[in-house]
């Protein structure tokens, strides 16, 4: 067997510090070339990649100090912009939710009621809106007279109905209208009506998210009580219409505390007079179911009673006249002449007839003759009014012969015609009274 021999090699302490040195800073420059990328993804290779964290913007949508009757109140359809699009609120509640997965900054924009409001944000923000209310103003008319109804000529009043979706709701009534002009306040956007109340009237429109204050006006057709005063008969033929512009009357209600009629303030209705129709058309009497009359003074002096909301027709006797024509000499009686008699209608003299005087130079119309202005011929006029009965005028008719006398039995025809070629009549108006 062959023996090998060891030798023992001696090393010194102090190489065996430089080697463990050495080995160290070579074990640091090895760990130091690896990728650091190495290591995570070593550790990380396992689990999934997160996702970027979601932005999201929440808006509370509510009125300023709506009115008590909105006791739901559904904010859809109210526009607003995201980044200049436009969107639609969608909730009911008025709450509005946007996730946003965009980077960068984000534009919410929303105009209600003329104010804008803006946000710009790119982290999640939540935010309240406070919506300012709409008001109305509502102006109440009659239709026909255009004058504003206020509440002193009927027990009228205003009524504001909001539809809810499923319904209408009642927002707010107006008893007292002084002026004809109504306003509401504090209310929504929506579909609304104005109803008249008593009246079967109503007009509905619309608030919309621009609008501030909405105005309308509501005509409401009034009850009529129409009056018509003619003449029982005239020369222009019967239902002849009087001349009211002269003419005195009131109206009258029957008082059972009275136990009378009394006079029925102005201020309770609204009357329309057509003076040349002789028309009366009261509007809006205050209290109805009751007994009425009108008074027409004058001369007739006579009550007549009418009905509200009917037509009522008055007859009243046409005036008469009695008109006599002499002789200038000795005051004899201008007999068997005929004179054309004429009626001013206002824009010209037409003719109202012909008539002939009597064995007493006289010429008399019985209740045939509506007020106005009259004259004979083309002599002077006179006039016909209300306080009138019979209507007495008198004329002198010359001639060139002083001294001729007419005897009954003659007749010059019309006082403008020459008897023989050389008489001529002329006629001077000497006395006119009642």
């Amino acid at each position: 067997m062959k023996r090998f021999n060891h030798k023992c090699v001696r090393y010194d302490r102090n190489d065996l510090r430089k080697f463990l040195k050495v080995s160290f800073a070579l074990l640091i420059l090895f760990i130091a070339s690896i990728p650091l990328s190495t290591f995570v993804d070593a550790k990380d290779k396992d689990k999934k990649p997160k996702k970027p964290k979601d932005k999201s913007a929440i808006f509370n949508l509510s009125y300023l100090n709506p009115d008590a009757q909105f006791t739901s109140i559904d904010y859809s359809g109210i526009e607003y912009y995201l980044n200049g699009e436009l969107l639609y609120v969608t909730n009911s509640l008025g709450l509005i939710e946007i996730d946003i997965n965009k980077l960068g900054e984000q534009n919410f924009t929303m105009i209600f009621g003329g104010v804008r409001y803006e946000f710009i944000f790119n982290e999640s923000i939540t935010e309240s809106i406070i919506l300012n209310t709409k008001s109305i103003d509502a102006l109440a008319m009659w239709d026909e007279i255009f004058m504003s109804i206020v509440n002193s000529t009927n027990d009228f009043n205003l009524n504001l109905l909001y539809f809810d979706g499923t319904s209408w709701v009642t927002i707010e009534t107006f008893t007292a209208v002084e002026s004809g002009m109504v306003q509401f306040n504090n209310l929504i956007m929506g579909e609304y009506a104005l109803s008249s109340g008593i009246k079967d009237t109503s007009i509905t429109f619309t608030i919309g998210q621009d609008m501030i204050n909405y105005t309308d006006t509501m005509i409401v057709v009034p009850d009529k009580t129409e009056i018509s005063i003619t003449y029982f008969d005239s020369i222009f033929g019967t239902d002849y219409p009087v001349d009211l512009s002269t003419i005195n009357y009131i109206l009258e209600i029957w008082s059972n505390t009275a136990n009378d009629y009394i006079t029925i303030p102005e201020n309770y209705y609204v009357a329309v007079k057509d003076d040349v129709l002789g028309m009366i058309v009261i509007y809006e009497l205050l209290q109805s179911g009751n007994e009425y009359r009108i008074c027409i003074g004058n001369a007739w002096n006579e009550n007549y009673e009418f009905n509200e909301d009917v037509l009522t027709e008055i007859g009243l006797t046409a005036k008469s006249l009695v008109a006599e024509f002499l002789w200038s000499f000795e005051s004899e009686p201008v007999n068997g002449t005929n004179f054309e008699l004429f009626y001013y209608d206002g824009t010209d003299y037409i003719s109202a007839g012909i008539y002939t005087t009597d064995i007493n130079g006289k010429i008399i119309i019985t209740e045939l003759l509506p007020m106005g202005t009259y004259k004979f011929d083309d002599y002077a006029t006179f006039d016909i009014v209300a306080d009138d009965v019979v209507k007495t005028v008198g004329y002198t008719v010359e001639s060139i012969l002083g001294g001729f006398r007419t005897p009954a039995w003659i007749s010059f025809g019309s006082v403008k015609s020459k008897l023989f070629s050389f008489l001529t009549i002329k006629i001077n108006l000497y006395y006119e009274g009642e």
